[in-house]
């Protein structure tokens, strides 16, 4: 039960724990600021076993440290499991208090002298939010229970540098705009103010000792005065992983659990930006294999069909007769078809959108700064917040419910649930949530059932709430990294988890903007976020249907063979250009209907936005295609063309004509089709800006010089060598290549790599690579195959595309070091 404390008896209370706060503050920073260098190598030479000694030495015995990471999460679903409703025991309390102090992650090299790093530069004021907001998740689940808050006062805690002031404990009518002030976190109510002082005052005191821990045989002063006698030595530089070898190479889960340690940052609005434009980029390139590449429609195709909920079991264990029988596995195949379609196209408007809105904000938060006075700047700036916040809290909710059922309904999961729909039913199943699926009683292993239990609560609006989004997607990475369970994550879900981490990295960081506290306060956010939720409901882009017919070319060209990975002959010549009529067929209707339902979703933000006729204007281009068979010529026989006999590989498998294209054969021009009207004034310089960083048009297929040449040594070039295969240069039959051949070539080349969560990549040009026709080269995201490193050559077929879309490169761009 929660303790009730008087005026008199907080006031007492932080007095003393601001006091020993500070004495241990000021010892440790004095220790740190003459031994910082010793500190970072011997921590850095101990072995783990010694590391993780010195940490529970430090610590104490009361509470002891935890052991594990977010020891917090697994005690609340250790008593919700096991229905525990006893009260929590002082131990547990502490889990619940610093769950990021623990063994497991501090036992690391970087993360400790992270934190010394990070506390002797700058005051404990600095770091009360970060230090409390750990404990809120305690709270929340109503582990703990803090004193109750006296309602008519307040706790100050930012600027306060001394213990008489830090955590004064103040009458709240005699503080200006007090309500702001609590949301925005520089003045704390009396139950938060208490906890900031308790988590703190033991943070410090673990510092000071884990320093003497470390220094155990230099003679430091147990004083203060005397350790001011000692000389200061310069500010050591803080520690960093420069990577492994020659691959340098960054994870935004190490960014994330560094963060945990360090100087809260402040919003980092260009790399927001870079970040959801390569995004962006990526959701039209997939968009558009969709549209040219019959093997990567067919793949993405039976992966929706894989994580249909008719391949569950119903409540009586029966088959659904969807999969039973090949006519009804084909109808089923054409639902597939229509989902694949309207996921992959309400992704690409989605990422537009938001895309949009933090550009919007940008803007006027500049225009803002620049005269915060101005009523008309200040109204934009807050509406364009709200509004990206709303779209980020939107999608993110829709993301994380699908995410849910894909996870139930995917082959590694599914024997733990089952369908109560009829399985004598011939017709597909309706969307996802629209589907009841239950728990059946198998038991699934520990594994198996922590990744539910955490999709589940990152999918449940209440658990969300107390969890975090970034809590949830931070263990599922975890998950997916653990050797024992990471085939649990098929190729489809860790898609879907990597829009997730980046919407919710955006949101995170888009919180820490002052103004939150306003438009949180002034119900701002609620009205927005209403019409954010009519603008995409029924009759929005989630709405799109394709015909019977339709759907079933689809599903026909699932069947069909595309053997571009193949040696050329006449039969697998036939075999594609088969494959891709039938798909350029299925295209013609598809974007014929979807302008016939344009106009009844395309209102509100896609109108601003235009996502949906950009979109569109991409679909409708003339995709490359593989030319007719040319019968080799016979022995003896004299040539009468420069073309390489039975060579005709598709003009889709290289950018530009080659030798053995057939005389008189017509190269593919660029056009465009009529665009639907937009009203006038509906586009801004922002959205023309964009455009042009989109238009993204085959450089290497218009010129006869490639952009750029790179001198790239034997392995870079044989990872280049699959991404842009040449079958007439090749001897060897193309196969797999291992994923980090493809992310140290690209470093070769002046890339930075960044692995983000899910199964992105983000790869950031520097100075040496250049855009096609000269212009700025942009970001791109890959998706690293999931869960066994190979890249196929399909796969690295269509990145080669991609890269050449991107950058203008071919097989020509790069060039033996020496050769």
């Amino acid at each position: 039960m929660a303790e009730i404390l008087s005026v008199e008896q907080v006031k007492e209370l932080v007095e003393l724990r601001a006091k020993h706060l500070f004495d241990d503050y000021h010892a440790f920073w004095n220790i740190v600021t003459r031994h910082e260098s010793m500190i970072q190598r011997r921590w850095v030479n101990k072995s783990r076993a010694k590391r993780e000694a010195m940490l529970r030495s430090a610590w104490g015995s009361s509470p002891p440290m935890a052991k594990v990471h977010r020891p917090d999460i697994a005690l609340m679903r250790y008593r919700f499991l096991n229905r525990i409703e006893a009260p929590i025991t002082p131990q547990e309390r502490g889990f619940c208090l610093w769950p990021h102090m623990n063994s497991e992650d501090l036992c690391k090299k970087e993360p400790l002298l992270l934190l010394l790093n990070a506390r002797r530069r700058h005051p404990p004021y600095a770091f009360a939010y970060t230090d409390f907001e750990p404990s809120t998740f305690g709270v929340g689940c109503e582990l703990m229970s803090p004193p109750i808050s006296l309602s008519q006062w307040s706790m100050r805690f930012a600027g306060q540098n001394t213990p008489t002031t830090y955590g004064k404990v103040m009458f709240r009518e005699d503080v200006p705009d007090i309500d702001l002030r609590l949301r925005g976190h520089f003045h704390y109510s009396t139950d938060e103010g208490l906890l900031v002082l308790e988590i703190q005052e033991q943070l410090y005191k673990f510092l000071h000792q884990i320093c003497r821990e470390i220094l155990h045989d230099q003679d430091i002063p147990a004083d203060t005065k005397h350790l001011l006698l000692l000389p200061e030595e310069p500010p050591a530089p803080l520690p960093t992983d420069n990577g492994k070898g020659a691959i340098a190479t960054t994870s935004l889960m190490t960014t994330r659990l560094k963060a945990r340690y360090h100087l809260p940052m402040g919003p980092d609005m260009p790399r927001l930006r870079d970040l959801m434009s390569a995004k962006s980029s990526e959701a039209d390139d997939t968009l558009w294999a969709l549209r040219e590449d019959p093997s990567f429609f067919a793949s993405k195709a039976m992966e929706m069909f894989e994580h249909r909920p008719e391949q569950l079991l119903d409540i009586d264990g029966e088959r659904h007769i969807g999969v039973v029988t090949p006519d009804n596995r084909h109808n089923l195949m054409a639902a597939a078809v229509e989902f694949m379609i309207r996921h992959y196209f309400s992704a690409a408007v989605t990422w537009d959108v938001l895309l949009l809105w933090l550009r919007a904000f940008g803007d006027s938060k500049y225009e803002y700064d620049k005269n915060r006075l101005l009523r008309e700047a200040v109204a934009q700036m807050k509406y364009d917040y709200c509004s990206l916040l709303a779209h980020l809290d939107y999608f993110l909710e829709s993301d994380a419910r699908l995410a849910e059922k894909t996870a139930q309904v995917s082959e590694p999961l599914r024997h733990i649930y089952r369908h109560k729909l009829s399985s004598n039913s011939t017709e597909a199943f309706g969307a996802y949530e629209k589907t009841t699926i239950e728990r059946n009683g198998t038991k699934g292993t520990e594994a198996e059932l922590y990744f539910l239990w955490m999709v589940r609560s990152m999918a449940d609006p209440e658990c969300r709430e107390i969890m975090g989004v970034h809590t949830c997607v931070d263990e599922i990475e975890r998950i997916a990294h653990n050797p024992e369970s990471q085939n649990l994550i098929t190729p489809f879900l860790a898609e879907q988890f990597s829009n997730i981490s980046i919407k919710t990295e955006c949101a995170k960081q888009m919180r820490l903007y002052e103004e939150v506290a306003y438009c949180e306060a002034s119900g701002r956010m609620d009205i927005v976020g209403s019409a954010v939720k009519v603008m995409y409901g029924p009759e929005s882009m989630a709405g799109l249907r394709l015909s019977e017919a339709t759907r079933k070319i689809g599903a026909d060209l699932v069947k069909m063979k595309y053997p571009v990975d193949q040696k050329p002959s006449k039969s697998n010549i036939e075999a594609m250009r088969a494959a891709e009529a039938t798909l350029d067929d299925f295209w013609d209707k598809a974007i014929s209907e979807i302008k016939k339902q344009h106009a009844t979703w395309a209102s509100g933000v896609f109108q601003e936005s235009n996502s949906s006729i950009r979109l569109l204007e991409l679909l409708g281009r003339q995709p490359e295609r593989t030319s007719p068979w040319i019968e080799p010529r016979k022995k003896n026989q004299v040539p009468t063309t420069l073309e390489t006999p039975g060579n005709n590989w598709t003009s889709q498998q290289e950018e530009k004509p080659r030798k053995f294209v057939a005389t008189g054969a017509k190269i593919k021009k660029k056009t465009r089709p009529a665009q639907p009207p937009v009203e006038k004034g509906s586009t801004s310089d922002r959205d023309r800006d964009r455009d042009r960083d989109r238009d993204r048009d085959d450089a290497a297929s218009t010129s006869a010089q490639p952009p750029q040449v790179f001198n790239v040594d034997r392995r870079a070039n044989k990872a280049f060598a699959m991404l842009f295969y040449q079958p007439s240069t090749s001897g060897s039959k193309p196969g797999e290549i291992d994923w980090n051949e493809v992310v140290y070539a690209m470093c070769h080349v002046g890339f930075k790599a960044e692995q983000l969560l899910g199964s992105s990549w983000q790869f950031v040009p520097g100075p040496t690579v250049q855009g096609p026709d000269g212009k700025k080269a942009q970001n791109i995201q890959f998706h690293a195959p999931h869960p066994k490193p190979k890249l196929s050559f399909k796969s690295a077929r269509r990145y080669g595309k991609r890269l050449t879309r991107a950058y203008g490169w071919s097989a020509d761009t790069f060039r033996v070091e020496g050769s």
